[in-house]
């Protein structure tokens, strides 16, 4: 089915409501003040491993890591609350245990150094070890990100020897067993920097944000891509990466140019190169300095947070569709620090959980208005967060003026368009994979999609 729309003003969203926390995640007695979250796992049975700098969870002890219910709740069988002796920085979901990674050297009183794999329970696995990583001349490090891919495990950060100089390559990949994989050396001009995230590409090449180098991008055994070129910023501080689903680069952190404008968000083409096309916001500056902490891809959108103000007039959190342009739903009016002054509270970690609620881990005392310290679940039932599923279900797209409609596993059984009062300009019985129609420039349409297996998805074009 083919139409033409009519002409529509651009504005806000019809259905642009705020994320509030989700009260039915209780912490009870909340954490203590000074609490830092800073990595948050979904377990495969669907309760959550938090890790990072706290002491105690719901009035009971709990050094630096803990498991909680789906209601917020302790998981009591979890038995090693007193395990660590160091914070956890990094986590991921490997089978059904979970791998951590911190600043910690031993692990239950015995030598375990900065990576362990434990079950839900708090166990050591072990079938893993990172003994052959890390010896006795590493004394200290810090673990940045770990990921899994195909089985093999991924691990940034820096690590120190005795005269606080680096002494390991601060990225590498695992064996399932923890060993180091042999085909995987890092570049030397590397070693000494500090790697604060990456990710890994589908062709298997991976994007590293380094302390000094910037963004670079090696080969999948660890060699430089020469191909791929590095914006030139001043400073150059990223701390997050994600790829969008046409093969650009969005980067978090903070950047200052040669023009000295201050940065927290930057857009690279897939050769590195700058994304003229993606609007460099100019942060202000001010005593506290803004920082882009997360990024995560869900869908087709990217979930952006960390600390800032006045992000075209959102703070510390905001979603953006893959042309750039910022998704009023999702907007939770900051966050700050215990009880009511606005510090340097931040936001370190976010997740999309398996029922399509928020997770976000920090060091904050407040999200909005709601008294939420440190971990909060975000409601967004009244959303339908399923629209982040619309690269699974739906594809939008414009090609020579005619925008497509299209739905990759279930038939549309029907759309509606409506314009920015909320009033019904249009509707179609579509019974159909695919729907085009020509929307008129600059202007803003609103649309309903029924899909054939009972899903509704809202959502706006912009033109």
């Amino acid at each position: 089915m083919y139409k033409i729309l009519p002409a529509l003003l651009l504005s806000s969203s019809l259905f642009s409501q705020s994320l509030t926390v989700d009260q039915s995640f209780s912490q009870n007695s909340y954490m203590s003040e000074g609490s830092k979250v800073l990595t948050i796992t979904e377990l495969s049975n669907h309760n959550f491993f938090i890790g990072g700098d706290f002491h105690s969870y719901n009035n009971t002890e709990s050094n630096f890591m803990a498991v909680l219910n789906n209601d917020g709740s302790s998981f009591e069988d979890f038995s090693c609350s007193s395990c660590l002796n160091r914070s956890v920085t990094a986590s991921v979901a490997y089978g059904n245990n979970v791998l951590i990674g911190g600043s910690f050297f031993s692990f239950n009183n015995t030598d375990s150094r900065f990576l362990v794999l434990i079950d839900q329970y708090g166990q050591l696995v072990e079938s893993f070890s990172s003994s052959s990583i890390f010896d006795s001349s590493v004394i200290d490090a810090k673990i940045n990100k770990i990921e899994v891919h195909n089985d093999m495990i991924y691990v940034c950060g820096a690590f120190f020897n005795s005269s606080a100089s680096n002494t390991f390559y601060p990225f590498f990949r695992l064996l399932p067993n923890g060993n180091l994989d042999s085909s995987f050396t890092l570049d030397p001009s590397l070693s000494l920097k500090e790697i604060f995230s990456f990710t890994v590409q589908p062709d298997g090449k991976i994007i590293l944000l380094t302390k000094g180098d910037g963004i670079v991008r090696i080969n999948e055994d660890g060699s430089l891509d020469n191909s791929f070129s590095n914006t030139p910023f001043y400073i150059q501080q990223p701390h997050s990466v994600s790829l969008q689903d046409d093969g650009k680069i969005l980067v978090g952190g903070r950047f200052v140019a040669l023009d000295q404008s201050l940065h927290i968000l930057l857009r690279l083409n897939s050769d590195g190169s700058s994304d003229e096309s993606f609007d460099l916001v100019n942060m202000p500056y001010q005593e506290i300095t803004p920082l882009v902490t997360s990024i995560i891809k869900v869908g087709n959108r990217h979930i952006i947070a960390g600390r800032f103000t006045s992000y075209n007039g959102y703070d510390d959190f905001i979603c953006l569709d893959d042309n750039g342009f910022i998704i009023d739903d999702f907007n939770i009016n900051g966050v700050n620090s215990h009880p009511y002054f606005i510090d340097e509270a931040v936001i370190n970690s976010v997740l999309l959980t398996h029922d399509n609620m928020i997770m976000m881990g920090g060091d904050y005392g407040k999200v909005g208005e709601y008294l939420s310290r440190s971990i909060s679940r975000l409601d967004s039932s009244e959303l339908n967060i399923s629209e982040f599923e619309l690269n699974k279900k739906l594809h939008i797209y414009t090609q020579h003026e005619t925008t497509y409609f299209n739905s990759a596993n279930h038939s549309i059984s029907s759309i509606e368009f409506y314009d920015i009062s909320g009033r019904l300009i249009d509707s179609a019985i579509v019974n159909s994979d695919t729907y085009s129609c020509i929307l008129p420039n600059n202007s803003l349409i609103l649309y309903r999609i029924f899909l054939n297996d009972g899903a509704i998805v809202t959502g706006k074009v912009i033109r």
